[in-house]
């Protein structure tokens, strides 16, 4: 459907379909963990009037989890780091969800026993020998460890920023970082660029830089912004979890399932009539007072649009640009700015 979509060859109405449904006070497009946690503050904002719809078979998005031989596993983001008292929304959300279950005297979070445990151990193997960590050292000539010196110090330099108003450069959500000149310049350049302005030509360190990239966003320097990558390492743990002699690291939060657990949680909030599952949206448009959400049902092949005062958008921003047509109308087609 997604391809049908962009390539404008779907089975589903070209012209617009007479609204048939009852107007609720909020639309919300996806069932993933945004679209979820959206409705959920909803809910504890009083407005229960809503409607949830998700192209899958069940929520979660890219949290999703399932079983395998009758035992629950994750098939996607499966844990969550230890939360920051400085995000009061994420505090919120864990502690109604039961999995912080009291404050210390400092204010830190004591999570549910269950639901934590200990980082694992990474050896790199590489011949017939191991490296603690992900940086191969063992393998590395001295220049080159020097380079992973100096890339490990800036990391921890990053980490430790703070600006005029005492914000870190990075946080998540990433309005709570710090919007300074020299840490928005980082989203100007991509990370290989960084890397080369700073002289660090190594080939084990870039292969390093590569390899933790494409685990945890799926590309590689040269194809995410100096921001973006720089984040990874300068947030909570990941300078220490790459230093030459591995420190401690915090617990994490995880589940059989994964974060899966979190989804099911959260599903719980929705009113008994506010999702809608194998649901395909097709358009998200402004009429008048009221939003107008089109809705293709693969099953039954018929199309249906829903009416609401407000419309929260918590799909992948990719297919905003093919949902909502009047971002074209306006011109606000920013990603397609993107040079990486």
């Amino acid at each position: 459907p997604g391809h049908a979509l962009r390539d404008g060859r779907g089975p589903w109405p070209r012209t617009p379909v007479t609204p048939d449904t009852p107007l609720r006070d909020v639309i919300v497009v996806g069932a993933g963990i945004s679209g979820l946690c959206a409705a959920w503050a909803l809910h504890h904002a009083g407005v229960d009037d809503l409607l949830v719809l998700e192209r899958s078979h069940d929520v979660g998005g890219v949290a999703y989890g399932g079983h395998l031989d009758g035992q629950p596993c994750p098939w996607g983001a499966h844990y969550l780091g230890l939360p920051d008292p400085d995000s009061p929304l994420l505090m919120h959300l864990l502690s109604d969800l039961g999995v912080i279950v009291d404050f210390t005297k400092r204010g830190a979070p004591v999570i549910a026993p269950e639901f934590r445990i200990q980082q694992p151990v990474v050896n790199l193997y590489h011949g017939h020998d191991y490296s603690r960590g992900f940086y191969p050292w063992g393998l590395a000539p001295p220049r080159e460890i020097d380079q992973a010196q100096d890339f490990f110090q800036d990391m921890d330099r990053w980490s430790r920023f703070r600006d005029r108003r005492g914000r870190p450069a990075f946080q998540l959500p990433v309005a709570y970082g710090s919007d300074a000149d020299e840490v928005q310049a980082l989203d100007q350049l991509s990370l290989a660029d960084y890397l080369a302005e700073r002289g660090w030509d190594s080939p084990h360190l870039r292969w390093y830089v590569d390899h933790r990239l494409t685990d945890e966003y799926g590309c590689r320097a040269h194809e995410i912004s100096a921001y973006a990558g720089i984040l990874f390492w300068a947030a909570e743990g990941g300078v220490r979890k790459a230093a030459p002699t591995p420190q401690p690291m915090p617990d994490l939060i995880s589940w059989p399932e994964g974060n899966m657990y979190l989804a099911r949680k959260l599903r719980g909030f929705l009113p008994a009539s506010g999702l809608r599952l194998n649901a395909y949206v097709t358009e998200v448009r402004n009429v008048g007072d009221e939003v107008h959400v089109t809705e293709w049902d693969p099953a039954r092949r018929t199309a249906r649009v829903h009416r609401g005062r407000a419309c929260i958008f918590a799909a992948p921003k990719l297919g905003a640009g093919r949902l909502v047509p009047e971002l074209e109308e306006r011109g606000r087609l920013a990603w397609t700015a993107l040079e990486y």
